[in-house]
């Protein structure tokens, strides 16, 4: 909900919910403190975390869509926070901002606006476009048609020794939904979708990985490079840029460690994927968990829903951390209130433990082809054909990020960075034409595919399997 304006002098007053909020969380920094009402190093991390959610998804930013005013505070605050821990932020002009521009429209041809938080999420249909725009909050004009202002926001820990040009990412996207627009699971509600778990929670949780790792007497034998992406709503558009324009090479990027969702743990559960990519990964979170003592729940693949996949698409170890889905996903009830600050700060620990360890282990990761993820290889009704979209491209047709390891499409010698122009008879121009068309054929069909590699036009036979569940 807006702010409320206050009619005596112009003010703008928070709602009572979020003086409530507020009062709650003063409780609560408060309540972490040990027997002798001293601060533990525990209290403190707790104190920093709950302030960061709480201010990140505040009613003032407006629950940061892409292009908005909201969304720059935030990337404002993230900076000014990389800052005071004292990493390097003079990267990109003297700031820590590699500004690009997004696509104005969603992956699946629905124009959107040019306004505060029209977002589309990654891999669902689109809702209806959002109505108003509040015109004082309109994000500054992009440079080229049809597209939009956006930034990641970028800071690097030094590393030290024979291997300080290898690189570890961390990273955690910043952006969320607005005022509800394509991605939200309640599309009629213009609310301020307040993402305070989605993903509020990882930003906080990298800040905090990013102020441990600082305060190590020791420099660590690798750079750890911390990224806020932006546009991960909308179809991982800042992670997608940064690969195509990393600060540290991709051949020299080691491992990447994404945080999306880590702030609403229950009963110690803590779910990893990616837990695949490296032969190193498994005994590493064993020996990590000795420690932490979660609930482990491990998934091999590299791809999903979110800023990990544009990484492993380059042949790069990932982990993605995660506490799971609720029933406040996408909807304006991401609130602050429902945070488990403990939980988060102890996923911060566990990430901060494994970019130690695998910044000190003398070998690489070694990276391993798990191919697609469960959730791209469920096809519902439709014959499985076992792409994996990449919803950073805007040119016509439907741009592949992967192929599904043992799927129709790899056996037919399609690959990422294809881009399908013609399913049989049926022009694509984007993901929907290919949902569409895909409807036209069963299981056993064997159908011709139009596709586009580089700058060459290639047909490859591809035959459909039945439907994965």
């Amino acid at each position: 909900m807006l702010a409320e304006p206050n009619h005596h002098d112009g003010r703008y007053v928070l709602p009572i919910r979020w003086l409530i909020l507020i009062a709650t969380a003063a409780t609560l920094i408060c309540g972490w403190k040990n027997a002798q009402g001293e601060e533990t190093p525990e209290a403190a991390a707790n104190e920093r975390l709950a302030r960061t959610v709480l201010y990140l998804s505040s009613d003032e930013l407006e629950g940061r869509g892409l292009g908005s005013k909201g969304l720059d505070l935030a990337a404002d605050y993230i900076a000014g926070q990389f800052r005071e821990i004292g990493l390097k932020t003079d990267l990109y002009d003297g700031a820590p901002f590699q500004k690009f521009t997004a696509p104005a429209a969603s992956p699946h041809g629905t124009k959107l606006p040019i306004a505060p938080g029209n977002n589309d999420v990654n891999g669902k249909p689109s809702n209806a476009d959002r109505s108003k725009a509040d015109a004082n909050n309109m994000p500054p004009p992009a440079t080229e048609p049809n597209r939009i202002a956006a930034k990641n926001v970028v800071a690097v820990l030094e590393g030290e020794g024979p291997h300080a040009d290898e690189a570890i990412v961390i990273g955690a996207h910043y952006d969320h939904l607005g005022r509800g627009e394509p991605g939200s699971l309640e599309p009629d509600s213009h609310e301020i979708h307040h993402g305070a778990d989605d993903n509020a929670s990882g930003v906080a949780a990298m800040l905090e990985i990013a102020r441990q790792l600082a305060a190590r007497e020791k420099k660590l034998p690798r750079q750890v490079v911390f990224i806020a992406f932006t546009g991960e709503e909308r179809g991982l558009y800042g992670s997608a840029h940064y690969v195509k324009d990393p600060l540290a090479p991709l051949d020299k990027t080691i491992a990447m460690l994404n945080l999306d969702m880590v702030g609403r743990m229950t009963d110690d559960k803590l779910i990893v994927y990616g837990t695949g990519t490296a032969s190193e990964w498994g005994d590493l979170l064993t020996r990590l968990n000795e420690k932490h003592d979660f609930q482990l729940t491990r998934h091999p693949e590299g791809y999903g829903p979110s800023d990990h996949s544009s990484f492993y698409a380059k042949r790069i170890p990932v982990l993605f951390f995660f506490t799971g889905t609720h029933k406040d996903y996408h909807r304006p009830s991401d609130t602050f209130d429902k945070i488990n600050v403990d939980g988060m700060r102890r996923v911060a620990e566990l990430v901060a433990d494994a970019a130690v360890a695998i910044a000190e282990t003398d070998a690489r990761p070694t990276y391993k082809d798990i191919g697609g993820p469960s959730q791209f290889a469920k096809s519902g009704d439709r014959p499985y054909f076992g792409s994996i979209p990449d919803f950073s491209q805007d040119q016509p047709g439907y741009a592949l990020m992967g192929v599904s390891k043992g799927g129709p499409a790899e056996a037919a010698g399609i690959q990422g960075g294809d881009i399908i122009l013609r399913l049989g008879d049926y022009p694509i121009a984007n993901l929907e034409d290919f949902d569409t068309a895909l409807r036209k054929f069963k299981a056993g069909d064997r159908i011709t595919v139009l596709v586009k590699r580089g700058s060459d036009e290639m047909k490859f036979a591809v035959t459909l399997e039945p439907p994965r569940q």
